[in-house]
């Protein structure tokens, strides 16, 4: 119906003006020409509908016609000829042979004849392979053209008729007129999404080879809103609120460290060395989430399925965040002045067997990050409103996620090391899945 109800507010448009009886606009997609006239009563008689999909499968049929009567005609003189030719053929066989000089025997006429026979019947079958096809496709033509025909009657009908179309449908003539002077609705839709993927911490540290890396799930689900610059342009904006939790696993078989130039507390110089085995560390990361992306791919466009493309910035706030760590370590202090080795005291922090990790520890991370993220894929529309969307989504932070420094990226027992520093970042790759409601 907004089609029909554009048609008439294009009219009334025109109708503003002196001596205005024509209207152009478009009707399914393509241009459409209508010719009317005012009536006194103020009703409006459509005298011509000029619509070039019609036009063009008119002609279509027409000349499918014409083709199917010559082949038609072709057939039957076909038929005939090859009625003649067998009667010739059967009379020749009854008669006696003919032995009068300067003519043909009957042997010969006979071959002669089947000849022509054979001629005429593969033409026959070629004339009525093509009848067949053309037969078919003029059935399929004109079953389209009686569907657009009834279509532009019923058209025709409804803009003639001002009682039942305009007076009861003056606020939707309103609204169109200001979309055709470029002030009109445009068109919005509300969606419900969720990506599920994995997440992958990296920083100084864990980029070497020494860490291990285990799958790390992410998952985002949010509330999103997407308006339309205007019905048929392909871009939009789109804004959400949601959540997104990312996870990071990373492990150590063992390794030794040494960090020298050291100081106890009687102010000798020492270098403590350490023996790291089993170490394992999992993080948890929770934000609330305001994305706000430019959408490209109308899903307003009628048809079937259409790709799409959303590309921007999502602001993170951070609502928790849980480690866990697990490993153990020892560690020595070598004292060059002495030449000693002091393992076994506590007391200075020389251990043999400890725990890397304390049970109480929470990373320190920043309250506020911020992503870029691109998303790709295609929108399958369920009627006029529903649609269901199905992708990729991948996101990298572009701000700091942890707060404190590493220590000249070297592994510190006691503290997260899979978010330490700067240079950590947050890359996160999954499956997008939304449902939207279009109005």
């Amino acid at each position: 119906m907004k089609k029909i109800f554009l048609l008439i507010a294009m009219m009334l448009i025109a109708s503003s003006f002196v001596d205005a009886q024509r209207v152009r606009g478009t009707y399914n997609k393509k241009n459409i020409t209508i010719e009317y006239k005012k009536l006194p009563d103020d009703s409006w008689l459509i005298t011509n509908i000029n619509y070039a999909p019609f036009n063009e499968l008119e002609k279509q049929k027409k000349a499918l016609e014409s083709k199917n009567q010559e082949l038609t005609k072709a057939t039957q003189s076909q038929k005939d000829r090859i009625e003649i030719l067998r009667d010739s053929i059967v009379r020749m066989k009854t008669m006696k042979p003919s032995t009068v000089a300067g003519k043909t025997n009957n042997n010969e006429e006979i071959v002669r004849l089947q000849r022509q026979y054979d001629e005429v019947s593969a033409e026959l079958a070629s004339n009525s392979q093509e009848l067949n096809r053309v037969k078919s496709e003029l059935s399929s033509k004109s079953s389209q053209y009686d569907s657009m025909k009834r279509d532009l009657d019923m058209l025709r009908e409804q803009l003639s008729n001002k009682d039942n179309v305009i007076a009861d449908k003056d606020d939707e003539i309103a609204r169109l007129r200001k979309t055709l002077e470029g002030s009109g609705d445009n068109g919005s839709m509300l969606s419900a999404e969720v990506t599920y993927g994995s997440s992958t911490m990296r920083n100084n540290l864990t980029k070497q080879d020494l860490w291990g890396h285990d799958f790390s799930s992410s998952i985002q689900a949010m509330i999103a809103y997407t308006y339309y610059f205007s019905p048929s342009s392909p871009f939009a904006l789109k804004v959400g609120v949601g959540f997104g939790n990312y996870s990071g696993k990373g492990s150590v078989e063992g390794f030794y460290d040494t960090v020298p130039g050291l100081v106890d507390e009687d102010g000798d110089g020492y270098d403590a060395q350490y023996h790291y085995w089993d170490i394992k560390e999992a993080v948890s990361l929770s934000y609330l989430e305001v994305p706000i992306m430019l959408h490209l791919g109308n899903d307003f466009q009628p048809g079937g399925i259409h790709a799409w493309i959303d590309a921007g910035l999502k602001l993170a706030f951070n609502v928790s965040s849980t480690f866990e760590g697990e490993g153990h370590y020892s560690c020595q202090g070598y004292y060059p002045s002495w030449n000693v080795t002091i393992r076994n005291i506590g007391e200075l922090g020389f251990v043999n067997d400890a725990l890397a990790y304390q049970t109480d520890y929470s990373p320190e991370v920043k309250s506020f990050v911020l992503w870029g993220v691109i998303a790709a894929g295609i929108h399958v529309p369920f009627g006029d409103h529903l649609s269901l969307q199905v992708g990729a989504k991948c996101g990298y932070t572009l701000t700091p996620v942890a707060t404190h420094d590493a220590i000249d990226n070297r592994y510190v027992h006691g503290l997260s090391n899979m978010i330490s520093g700067e240079s950590t970042k947050i890359f996160t790759l999954g499956g997008f899945l939304g449902l939207g409601y279009k109005f």
